[in-house]
């Protein structure tokens, strides 16, 4: 600045920087982390996020839902506190697993809720790392599988149950083709179950005393979700033919 006299300037000079391009890229960036941190936020899977000791510094809505706590009550807690007592231990270990930068899981393990219940979650549980790579945290994602895991109990309960089943089982759908038979159904039969998988019943099975009236019989029960029962005529693969009492009950 040049002056020609006390408070009168003859001329001034000075700089003009763009902030546009910097104040876009602000924006951008701020918008960014709010759509991430929604992301999370609407996750149906719970996400959580703990320190390098084990303590909880953030978790969704749906990691609150399935732990049962509200999300102010759960962060500060130590991981340990959604472990049954005989399981601390071990969730601690894991935990200094993750802060070693190794990832864990996914691998079914119980919680323990504010409530009290014993739940069954899948975990997956990653190393979270800073600007330079080094491990800051972790990061956990989990769900609640106690009744999925259940149901698949059930079935391979159901489908040992039939398997070691002293009567024959077969399973055929709407066309008649067979889906599954069991040992006893081979032993009875002489077929084994590769050469009668995707054959045709009638054609595999059925005797010439099996007539078409009988057939037409069963077919009207099954669709209409009846059970059919009765003595049928069968030929074995060596062309032998034997009487069986059957019952056959449609699969909704």
């Amino acid at each position: 600045t040049s002056w020609i006299g006390p408070g009168h300037p003859e001329w001034m000079s000075g700089t003009l920087t763009d902030i546009d391009t910097r104040r876009r890229a602000v924006d951008a960036l701020a918008l960014s982390v709010k759509r991430h941190a929604l992301l999370i936020e609407q996750l149906p899977m719970g996400m959580i996020e703990s320190d390098l000791q084990g303590k909880i510094t953030s978790l969704n809505t749906a990691a609150a839902k399935i732990l049962s706590y509200a999300c102010d009550q759960a962060v500060g807690l130590h991981w340990s506190a959604f472990a049954p007592a005989e399981l601390r231990d071990y969730a601690t270990e894991l935990q200094r697993s993750v802060v070693c930068g190794q990832t864990v899981g996914p691998v079914d393990a119980p919680a323990l809720t504010r409530d009290g219940r014993e739940i069954l979650c899948e975990w997956l549980t990653t190393p979270l790392t800073g600007d330079h790579g080094q491990v800051i945290g972790a990061t956990t994602i989990c769900r609640d599988v106690t009744q999925p895991r259940r149901a698949e109990n059930e079935l391979r309960k159901l489908w040992s149950a039939m398997h070691q089943s002293p009567l024959a089982v077969v399973l055929v759908d709407l066309e008649g083709v067979i889906e599954y038979v069991n040992p006893r159904l081979e032993e009875l039969s002489g077929y084994s179950a590769a050469e009668a998988l995707g054959s045709n019943v009638g054609e595999l099975l059925e005797s010439a005393d099996h007539t078409p009236e009988l057939n037409r019989s069963i077919g009207r029960a099954v669709r209409s979700g009846q059970v059919w029962q009765g003595e049928l005529c069968k030929r074995r693969k060596n062309g032998e033919i034997y009487w069986e009492w059957a019952v056959i009950a449609p699969v909704r």
